[in-house]
């Protein structure tokens, strides 16, 4: 993938074309890569103990009464992945399951994390050095809307752990000050 990109580049500006540049310039896009990955992976794995499916998110959205500036945020995401997703189960082929992204198969009741969004997206860049680019319209739309709706869960599961948090945070906040209060009863 990157390697077709430097030689346009190169051909472009009219420099000569060997292996060492390709390799290098490989190398060093791969590393940045990795890093940005790592950095994503460090902040993930603060947030990884929340495990919630889909069932959970679409009764979830069904029963916020949004108070707070978090659960405004929430509410107005589209969620429309989370209902497409559940009409995908519910054909006959599905055996009551869903496609996450388009590639992983899961139930309503599996929790869907970061890692397995991860997942989905380490299979696509795989499947995209294995296969190459769609070979027709219907291929390449599938694909899209694949990735629309795997963005739009990683944002709802974000938004979701975020307000988990800040209700956990909130909990502990009221525990600590009923202890308070005992304890200068």
């Amino acid at each position: 993938m990157y390697s077709n990109n430097i030689l346009d580049e190169q051909k472009a500006v009219g420099k000569e074309t060997n292996k060492e540049t390709i390799k290098e310039t490989t190398k060093e896009t791969t590393k940045e890569t990795t890093n940005d990955t790592t950095n994503d992976t460090t902040k993930e794995k603060e947030t990884n103990n929340v495990k919630v499916t889909l069932t959970e998110l679409i009764n979830f959205t069904h029963n916020l009464n949004p108070r707070y500036k978090e659960e405004r945020e929430f509410h107005n995401l589209d969620k429309s992945v989370l209902f497409d997703y559940l009409k995908q189960s519910k054909e006959s082929w599905a055996n009551g399951k869903y496609y996450l992204g388009g590639q992983i198969q899961m139930d309503l009741d599996e929790p869907i994390t970061l890692d397995k969004i991860r997942e989905v997206r380490m299979i696509r860049i795989q499947r995209d050095k294995d296969y190459g680019e769609p070979v027709n319209s219907a291929e390449a739309g599938s694909i899209y809307r694949s990735e629309i709706q795997l963005n739009q869960i990683e944002t709802i599961v974000k938004k979701y752990i975020d307000l988990d948090n800040i209700r956990t945070e909130s909990l502990l906040l009221q525990a600590r000050r009923s202890c308070l209060i005992h304890y200068l009863m």
